[in-house]
């Protein structure tokens, strides 16, 4: 299954955000429709992983064209039980380490995964159809101005997690063994950023 995330706003065409993937092996990939920029040397890896004494890292992307190359629509990819992974499209990993979100959330209701701020709605994409509409579902969601924000992100929750109130889109899908919360949100304007949590 893919979800497409759009966003409408008074006066204009709906805006595309980005998309999540949920395949049979219970893969789990996240991609971006905004163009996000990293530095030409970034590249990290994080191959040691314990569940007893984990640190969680922050990963930060800013959106800084003059300094930074660009990455055209980056997307992040779990591939169960324990790959994680950054690219872009045809290209080689940015990013990749091994974490088990299924054992962390024995201690942890949430296991934060993936934190993405657009530009401001305006300024995004215009949606286009689905390229397969027969496994594609697509979430339009409404915001106040198209000159806000909009936060994407995506957490690894426990089977009994529901949706949460406040948020301007918050679901739930089950893909093999894992459960996500994906939920939207409007933000003042902003410098998009693409940012996830990894622990180790």
């Amino acid at each position: 299954m893919i979800l497409l995330l759009n966003i409408v706003a008074e006066g204009i065409q709906p805006r595309s955000v980005g998309w999540i993937s949920l395949q049979p092996d219970g893969s789990i990939s996240v991609g971006l429709t905004d163009r996000t920029f990293v530095s030409p040397a970034f590249r990290a890896r994080n191959f040691v992983w314990n569940l007893y004494n984990r640190v969680t890292l922050e990963y930060l992307v800013p959106h800084t064209p003059d300094t930074l190359e660009p990455v055209v629509n980056p997307h992040l990819t779990f591939h169960p039980p324990i790959y994680f992974h950054l690219r872009a499209n045809g290209e080689e990993e940015l990013f990749a380490g091994i974490a088990e979100p299924r054992l962390m959330l024995h201690d942890q209701e949430t296991v934060p995964w993936l934190r993405f701020v657009s530009k401001p709605v305006s300024d995004l994409s215009a949606a286009k159809p689905p390229r397969d509409p027969e496994t594609t579902t697509i979430e339009t969601v409404a915001v106040p101005s198209a000159d806000r924000s909009i936060g994407l992100g995506i957490d690894f929750v426990r089977s009994t997690h529901n949706e949460e109130p406040g948020f301007l889109l918050s679901r739930c899908f089950d893909c093999g063994e894992h459960r996500i919360h994906v939920f939207l949100e409007a933000l003042p304007p902003q410098v998009p950023t693409l940012a996830w949590y990894h622990q180790s």
